[in-house]
């Protein structure tokens, strides 16, 4: 393999029910409560729901440990920096970009870390049915829905499942997380 890397990720998560069940998965993501394909994750394909946005990501190539695994979540606009990096590109990248380099995690592993301008991974799910936006920061996820207006959070490494909404029991956690996805929006001048 030389100096290749090879990297596998899907789009987003699985269809949670075969075949495809409009009715259920195409309403808002709120009102889904049935175990779909893609237990313990809820949903999928079409929400932000762990069973949505959660994916296999596989990197091989010089540095990467075979058969090494990492939990230590990233995102698809991670690559761009991260093949910068590995190709030995010297010059700035563009200050606008929302990724960061997983050169740490390839050779450094769970004792990686991913530096990104901003500390949180944002989703969107921009559809006039249902729009919702997640922001995960460290063990917690917010989603929040725009139409009607509401939030739920996950403390995603106990619940990955995403079945205790701690919204009402830690709203301060759940501000904190919602003032900082404003800021993330407002900074990258997102439709709101």
């Amino acid at each position: 393999m030389g100096n290749m890397y090879v990297i596998y990720m899907a789009d987003n998560g699985a269809v949670p029910f075969v075949p495809p069940d409009k009715k259920k998965h195409l309403a808002n993501p709120q009102s889904i409560g049935d175990i779909s394909r893609n237990y313990p994750l809820r949903s999928g394909k079409w929400t932000l729901s762990e069973g949505g946005i959660r994916l296999p990501f596989i990197i091989r190539g010089p540095g990467a440990k075979k058969g090494a695994f990492c939990g230590v979540p990233v995102v698809g606009y991670d690559i761009l920096p991260t093949v910068a990096d590995l190709a030995g590109f010297k010059s700035a990248l563009p200050g606008d970009l929302d990724g960061g380099t997983l050169r740490g995690l390839l050779h450094g592993g769970e004792g990686g870390c991913v530096k990104r301008p901003f500390d949180g991974l944002v989703f969107d799910r921009s559809v006039s049915g249902y729009p919702h936006t997640a922001i995960r920061v460290g063990d917690y996820k917010l989603v929040k829905f725009w139409k009607p207006e509401a939030m739920k959070l996950f403390n995603i490494r106990k619940d990955i499942g995403e079945t205790n909404d701690l919204a009402g029991s830690m709203p301060e956690k759940a501000q904190e997380l919602d003032d900082e996805l404003m800021r993330y929006l407002r900074a990258v001048n997102a439709e709101i």
